[in-house]
């Protein structure tokens, strides 16, 4: 699809793995896809702000566990949105992927506002679509043609 991509993770021994060509989660066809792409199309890092200064899309993709009282816990969500504050200085799609709570990415921007980010720097579009574990790459060509719905013509060019 001609997009460059770059998967960050906080676990070194995850990243390494995959540098290495090893594939650390269950997923059909994707040990050969990222045998393919790695090096070229897709890398991966620690370094999430270089990742985010390099970036014109950044997807949000991590766990959203239920707390006690059964809502999920945004603190993951809200820890990298905190980090990815820190490196924008200039203009960024932000989608979130992770499943949460209708109007999370309000909730998104209004983060990135307490962290000082220039409301004009950045959009926050979701995309709650379901992918299932170990069918995914099967499943995303044939989708239905469901797309992430952005506010702003800036956004929606990047996706």
């Amino acid at each position: 699809m001609g997009h460059r991509v770059l998967c960050v993770d906080n676990d070194e021994a995850r990243v390494k793995t995959l540098r290495e060509g090893g594939v650390p989660i269950y997923e059909d066809h994707l040990p050969a896809l990222l045998a393919k792409h790695r090096g070229s199309a897709v890398d991966f890092t620690t370094d999430l702000g270089s990742a985010v200064e390099s970036s014109e899309a950044i997807f949000i993709a991590v766990g959203t566990p239920q707390g006690d009282t059964g809502a999920a816990d945004l603190s993951y969500v809200e820890a990298v949105v905190s980090e990815i504050a820190r490196h924008i200085h200039n203009y960024k799609v932000i989608v979130e992927k992770s499943t949460v709570p209708v109007y999370t990415n309000e909730w998104i921007s209004r983060v990135l506002h307490r962290h000082g980010v220039d409301p004009e720097n950045f959009d926050v579009v979701s995309n709650p679509e379901f992918l299932r574990e170990g069918t995914a790459i099967i499943d995303l060509p044939h989708r239905g043609g469901r797309r992430q719905r952005a506010l702003r013509q800036s956004a929606a060019a990047r996706l």
